[in-house]
């Protein structure tokens, strides 16, 4: 039972050591998160309604309807089937839209079907923000308060939520948000896991990367922060028991993320069949699926057929992850930097931009 006077000492603090200035400035702040929530929500709606549709949205509609649908997860394995199963979830309701990927050569098959479109603009994207989309921001905000108290969280989100380069994306049905989310997730629990290390931080590190992993390959970025985190958090004592809590903490975090991402592709496999996982995987090393890899992954055929048979939803992922890789490489993507194009980007972007 918490100490009456200590209670009192703790609701009488000053404004300012509970993250605000004073009771104007809090006032202020609440009403300006209010209405900048509003705001967003306005823009989340006319982004879910009005934006184009996009081609990429097309191809992961049409593989998270083929794993939804069908419990099969053989097309478009750039990236994870996450975020293309939720958002894919709408076209349920509707019969099988278009033939497999393979054949579709053109955005045309899936539009000239009744409703899919509809469904694919309104009823996937909406579920896109609501899964991802608007959590990001919620996190946003949390990861905010962490570092700065709650004025910082109410910044950041406006920062995020009503910049002209953030709020489109956070409702097409791309895995750049859910990654994000991913993202979010970690790096709230890795300022939570330093200032006091436990058991629920570091869960919420494992789900963190989970998500991002599940949701796109470049997820596998979100492991430094992890790694980071488990390494340089303060160990309660110095005898063995406190460096054996770390390592659980270490395994739980491990275990959750390695879960989801397990649980994710056996839903997405879950009516697999060997000869299309398979023949997959050979399309995507002979370089006839929907990357361009060139001739980098023929090397790979023989392993990842190999481990196929072993663990199929661990081929399919590194099958991804692999000509993901080789593409990159071969720089099919132009870049932009200070106005000049390149073939290739250079890893100082994101430094630079930040």
């Amino acid at each position: 039972m918490i100490d009456r006077a200590e209670e009192t000492q703790r609701t009488s603090l000053p404004a300012a050591s509970r993250g605000w200035s004073d009771a104007r400035t809090m006032r202020l702040w609440r009403v300006t998160g209010i209405a900048g929530a509003l705001a967003i929500l306005l823009l989340q709606g006319l982004a879910v309604a009005r934006q184009a549709l996009t081609s990429d949205e097309i191809f992961h509609a049409l593989a998270g309807d083929q794993a939804d649908r069908y419990g099969e997860n053989d097309q478009n394995l750039e990236h994870p089937p996450l975020l293309k199963m939720i958002a894919a979830l709408p076209l349920l309701s509707t019969p099988r839209p278009v033939a497999p990927l393979a054949q579709v050569t053109s955005t045309k098959p899936i539009c000239d079907s009744a409703g899919t479109e509809a469904l694919v603009r309104l009823g996937g994207r909406t579920l896109a923000a609501a899964a991802f989309g608007m959590p990001f921001l919620i996190v946003a905000f949390l990861l905010g308060r962490e570092l700065g108290g709650p004025a910082a969280g109410v910044s950041l989100v406006l920062l995020l939520g009503l910049n002209f380069c953030v709020f489109p994306f956070l409702a097409l049905i791309y895995t750049d948000a859910a990654a994000a989310l991913g993202f979010g997730i970690a790096l709230w629990a890795a300022a939570g896991f330093l200032r006091r290390p436990g058991t629920r931080s570091a869960i919420l590190l494992g789900l963190g990367l989970g998500v991002a992993i599940a949701s796109k390959f470049s997820g596998l970025l979100a492991l430094p922060a992890v790694a980071g985190a488990l390494v340089l958090a303060p160990v309660r004592g110095s005898d063995w028991k406190g460096y054996r809590r770390r390592l659980l903490h270490g395994a739980a975090a491990v275990l959750v993320a390695w879960g989801l991402v397990e649980v994710t592709y056996g839903i997405a496999n879950r009516h697999y069949r060997s000869a299309h996982g398979s023949e997959t995987i050979q399309l995507y090393c002979g370089n006839h699926a929907d990357m361009i890899v060139g001739d980098r992954l023929q090397p790979c055929e023989r392993h990842l057929l190999s481990l196929e048979r072993r663990d199929p939803r661990a081929a399919q992922w590194l099958t991804g992850l692999l000509a993901t890789m080789a593409q990159n490489a071969i720089g099919t993507y132009p870049a932009c930097n200070f106005g000049t194009m390149h073939s290739r980007g250079h890893w100082w972007y994101f430094p630079v931009l930040l």
